[in-house]
């Protein structure tokens, strides 16, 4: 499936939108700001990433997660059947 990326400034409605979209996601109503991402809505989501490449990106650089950034991306996005929001 794909990534689709939700990017804005803090306060600014981001936790309402993932809420929101949760809810419409979900065929029941209720509403869980991660149920419809399975590494959680943030893209700086470290245990997501150590979890997903199978490492501890507590021991690498900025610029070594960085490099890795894509590699993830697609990992996720290939191991999952919906469209994932980040």
């Amino acid at each position: 499936m794909s990534i689709i990326w939700l990017a804005s400034y803090p306060k600014s409605g981001n936790t309402w939108l993932r809420l929101l979209l949760g809810a419409y996601f979900n065929t029941d109503g209720q509403s869980d700001e991660n149920q419809f991402n399975p590494i959680g809505n943030i893209s700086s989501n470290r245990p997501g990433f150590d979890e997903v490449m199978g490492l501890d990106s507590s021991d690498l650089t900025r610029d070594e997660i960085n490099s890795l950034r894509p590699n993830f991306y697609r990992i996720i996005a290939c191991n999952t059947a919906t469209d994932l929001f980040i």
